[in-house]
């Protein structure tokens, strides 16, 4: 595997948590709203996310079926979705540790960390509306407080990630960017500190997703793979 592929296999599973998880706790949310009526302005914000999972599960399980030399069927749900990290994605990175070459193990960890730092973020940012909708809705009942103590320990640990792709040596070019973005999303994290009922949407969130998607565009950019050194 190289290391391009190694940011997809992490990037691509992690930026799909939003879709995913975020129809699990609208679910969650119906009993203490009455049903899902009153919820389609939460469900609407990931219903949009739909198709853009769709495309990132297809490249995603091309990658986990090429690792495993086997055909691996799209998630039809939340369960297949956390089969596929399960089995598919963890499986490939523990596999990793066998490697003999430790300077190739090092780098395929680090643009997996990469990967799946910046799609974490990105995740919890998008949920920030999401989690907003459904304060408004239900109050702070369940699963309200669990979503925001949920999101706090995803975007820490996402800061934390982009903060270990950082120490890689082959990634020591981009380690001012890299910090730079870390430290741009540590006052959601602050800010996620909070009770359900004081998190409040900032202006700022959707500097931080333009910031993650310029990060990801260029990570994709094939000039970007020859900051490796030799």
């Amino acid at each position: 595997m190289q290391p391009a592929q190694a940011f997809e296999l992490g990037y691509l599973p992690a930026a799909s948590g939003f879709f995913f998880d975020g129809m699990e706790v609208v679910a969650a949310a119906s009993p203490a709203a009455g049903g899902l009526e009153p919820l389609t302005h939460a469900f609407t914000l990931v219903a949009d996310d739909a198709l853009a999972t769709r495309e990132r599960m297809e490249g995603l399980c091309a990658l986990v079926g090429a690792a495993h030399s086997v055909a691996w069927p799209l998630p039809n749900g939340v369960d297949d979705y956390r089969l596929l990290l399960t089995n598919g994605v963890f499986d490939i990175v523990n596999r990793w540790s066998y490697i003999a070459d430790a300077k190739q193990m090092g780098r395929l960890q680090a643009w997996f960390y990469l990967g799946f730092g910046i799609g974490r973020a990105s995740s919890v940012l998008q949920a920030l509306p999401l989690l907003m909708r459904l304060r408004d809705t239900i109050g702070t009942a369940e699963p309200v407080p669990s979503m925001c103590e949920s999101l706090r320990s995803l975007l820490a640990e996402a800061i934390r990630q982009l903060e270990l792709a950082a120490r890689e040596a082959d990634l020591d070019a981009v380690r001012p960017e890299l910090m730079a973005v870390a430290d741009a999303l540590k006052p959601v994290a602050i800010r996620l500190l909070g009770s359900a009922d004081t998190i409040a949407s900032s202006l700022d969130d959707a500097e931080r997703l333009g910031l993650l998607r310029a990060l990801l565009e260029r990570a994709r950019n094939p000039g970007f793979a020859p900051i490796l050194r030799a």
